[in-house]
C-alpha cells in the first residue's frame, strides 16, 4: 500500500540512482519484433514514448506478453 508521507530515510533519495541511465523503450506503435526485443532485455517496466518521443505512459512486461497471446 502506498503511504500518505515519504518515510524520513527516503526523503532525499533520487530515481536517478537506480534508474537504468538509457532506458529501453517502446513506442505507442511497436512492432512485435520490438516488443520481444523489449521482453529480453530483462525490465519489467518500459516507458512507452509517442511519435514525438514524449513519454505518454509505461507498460509493464506482463501486458505486453498479454498483447503478444492474444496478437
Amino acid at each position: 500500500m502506498l503511504m500518505n508521507t515519504v518515510p524520513e530515510e527516503n526523503e532525499q533519495f533520487r530515481a536517478k540512482v537506480i534508474m537504468e541511465p538509457n532506458p529501453y523503450t517502446l513506442s505507442t506503435v511497436s512492432t512485435v519484433g520490438d516488443i520481444g526485443d523489449a521482453l529480453t532485455a530483462g525490465f519489467s517496466v518500459f516507458p512507452l514514448l509517442n511519435k514525438s518521443k514524449q513519454l505518454v505512459g509505461m507498460i509493464s512486461s506482463n501486458f505486453l506478453i498479454v498483447l503478444l497471446r492474444n496478437k
